[in-house]
């Protein structure tokens, strides 16, 4: 999961993990900060510490992880209905069996081909899990701990909003 808040992109260890498949099947190349964060930063990603999020700023890191479809936007979904994202995680699901079909199929499964059609099946799911996620949250099962900032920025903005819908019902 990302969520992009004040000129920075926040990104769960997990999507970290994932980002060289990513790059690869996106045809998206990979910003310094980012490799230097997955290789030189030597750490293990496990249950513990999948669901933190990194925080990268600049405008390279943030282009490059909006490019990656993948990595859900937390900003985007959470504004959704329940209904919406459950179409959302439905139509993600649709990729998978397609692209599963369309693999079982062919006749011609070169590596490159069988490789590619795994990542993107790998990716897809992790965008379901994703996007379960954020559904349970919206049912109230579920409390996603997101950044420090984001939270304080949210806090504000509704508050803005709260006051100006006062004022409006006056």
């Amino acid at each position: 999961m990302k969520i992009v808040c004040n000129d920075k992109v926040y990104v769960q260890n997990k999507d970290l993990m994932k980002t060289m498949i990513g790059s690869i099947i996106y045809k998206v190349g990979i910003p310094y900060d980012v490799v230097s964060k997955v290789f030189t930063d030597s750490f293990v990603v496990n249950n513990d510490n999948m669901d933190e999020f990194v925080c990268f700023e600049g405008q390279d890191n943030i282009d490059f992880f909006k490019k990656l479809a993948f990595i859900v936007d937390y900003n985007r979904y959470r504004r959704l209905s329940k209904r919406e994202i459950i179409s959302a995680i439905n139509e993600t699901m649709a990729v998978v069996s397609k692209v599963s079909s369309d693999y079982n199929t062919s006749l011609n499964k070169t590596k490159d081909y069988s490789y590619n059609t795994l990542a993107i099946i790998q990716l897809m799911e992790h965008k379901f899990h994703d996007l379960r996620t954020i559904l349970w949250e919206k049912q109230g099962h579920i409390i996603i701990k997101k950044p420090d900032e984001f939270t304080d920025a949210n806090r504000v903005i509704n508050a803005f909003i709260r006051r100006k819908r006062n004022n409006y019902l006056k």
